[in-house]
């Protein structure tokens, strides 16, 4: 079984969605003496993934909406 998804975010709350959204949809915990499905743990480990991103992307809006201000300084005649 295969699954697709595809959601794009233009910002960190957009992305933050997508991945409670995820979460939300998560397996439940095994009973005792259970193993998970290998879809459930690949559930999880792209849950665990797109959380693990969640510091690159900050650093990435703030790297994009940092604009350095160069001063020039003139001369008044």
């Amino acid at each position: 079984m295969a699954a697709t998804f595809r959601t794009i975010s233009s910002t960190r709350e957009e992305y933050i969605a997508t991945v409670e959204s995820i979460k939300a949809s998560a397996p439940a915990e095994p009973k005792a003496n259970e193993k998970r499905t290998k879809t459930e743990l690949n559930h999880l480990a792209l849950i665990k993934a797109l959380e693990e991103r969640i510091d690159a992307i900050d650093n990435e809006i703030s790297v994009s909406t940092y604009v350095p201000v160069a001063l020039v300084y003139g001369t008044c005649r």
